[in-house]
C-alpha cells in the first residue's frame, strides 16, 4: 500500500505542477468551447440579412443544447461510476478504500440531474442576457455551496466509516443552486412582466 502511493505522482508531485499537467488542459479546453459560442455569434451578428433573427435562434437553442449536453454527460459520469464501482478492483486499493470510492461515486452521482438543470439555467440566462445571474449559479454550485462544507467537513470528520459525509456537498450543493437559479428565475420572470 506505501509503496503504491509512493509511486503515484498525485500524492508525490508539487500540487503546483499537478495543477499546471492536469488542470491546464480542461482549462483550455473549456475556453476553446466559449470561443466556438463566442466566435459563432459573432458572425451571425454580422450577418447582412437575417443576422439578428439568426442570433436571437441561437441564443434561444443554446440553453436546450446545453440541457442535452449536460444530460449526456450526466449520464456518461453516471454510467462511470456504476462502472467503476466492480472496477475499482482492479487498482489494487485496500477494502476501506475501495469502500470510500465507492460511496463517493454513489453520492456525487445523485447531484448529476441537478447539475444539468443547473447548466440549462446557465445557458438560459445567457440567452436572456442575465450574465450576473449565470456567473451567481456558476459560483454557487462550483464554490460558495461545495467548497466551505468540504473543507468544514474535512476538519471535523474523523475515522474511515465518516468518510462520506464529505462527499455530500459536492451533490447537495447542486440541490441547493438549483433553488437559487429558479428563485433567480422568478425573479427576472416578475421583473420582465413589469415592464411589460
Amino acid at each position: 500500500m506505501q509503496q503504491n502511493q509512493s509511486q503515484n505522482p498525485m500524492a508525490v508531485e508539487p500540487v503546483p505542477k499537478l495543477m499546471a499537467r492536469i488542470g491546464l488542459p480542461i482549462v483550455l479546453s473549456m475556453i476553446l468551447q466559449a470561443a466556438y459560442n463566442v466566435v459563432d455569434s459573432a458572425y451571425l451578428a454580422r450577418m447582412a440579412t437575417g443576422g439578428e433573427t439568426a442570433l436571437t435562434a441561437l441564443c434561444l437553442a443554446f440553453p436546450v443544447q446545453l440541457f442535452m449536453v449536460a444530460v449526456s454527460i450526466g449520464t456518461g459520469v453516471g454510467t462511470n461510476a456504476l462502472l467503476a464501482q466492480p472496477l475499482a478492483w482492479l487498482f489494487s486499493l485496500s477494502a476501506t478504500t475501495h469502500t470510500m470510492c465507492v460511496d463517493c461515486m454513489r453520492i456525487v452521482s445523485l447531484g448529476f440531474l441537478f447539475a444539468g438543470l443547473c447548466i440549462a439555467f446557465q445557458g438560459v440566462f445567457q440567452a436572456l442576457e442575465c450574465g450576473v445571474e449565470s456567473l451567481i449559479i456558476s459560483l454557487c454550485r462550483q464554490v460558495v455551496f461545495v467548497l466551505p462544507p468540504v473543507w468544514l467537513l474535512t476538519r471535523f470528520v474523523t475515522g474511515p466509516e465518516n468518510v462520506s459525509l464529505v462527499w455530500w456537498p459536492l451533490a447537495l450543493g447542486e440541490v441547493v443552486t438549483l433553488m437559487v437559479a429558479l428563485v433567480l428565475y422568478n425573479k427576472r420572470a416578475k421583473k420582465r412582466f413589469a415592464f411589460s
